[in-house]
């Protein structure tokens, strides 16, 4: 996936001082979202052909990431014929947290 321009200049300074202004349970709840977007990027890298559109979705769901084993998945849908839109989806002690992560860009290589 490509940077979006809108983010890319973001100084990690001023993500770490936000962080630190975070309750222990927001910061366990960032920290999910981190893992689940490390381990998304990892299965793109490994198996080009996951970085697809829904096909990645449905295999992080066939083996168990989600619901069924880990903390969370990224999904990428339409809405009303538009998009693909991505959603970070994290289950916390029981509660299900989305995250929307931005308007997915294709390009030849990846979304």
């Amino acid at each position: 996936m490509a940077k979006s321009k809108k983010f890319s200049n973001i100084p990690i300074e001023e993500i770490v001082a936000s962080l630190d202004r975070l309750d222990a349970e927001a910061l366990e709840l960032v920290v999910k979202a981190i893992q689940v977007i490390l381990q998304e990027r990892q299965l793109a890298s490994c198996q080009p052909e996951l970085a697809e559109m829904n096909k990645q979705t449905e295999y992080l769901d066939r083996v168990g990431i989600g619901a069924n084993g880990s903390y969370g998945y990224i999904e990428s849908k339409f809405i009303n014929g538009y998009g693909p839109y991505r959603y970070l989806r994290l289950r916390k002690s029981g509660v299900h947290h989305s995250f929307y992560l931005g308007k997915a860009i294709i390009n030849d290589k990846q979304e």
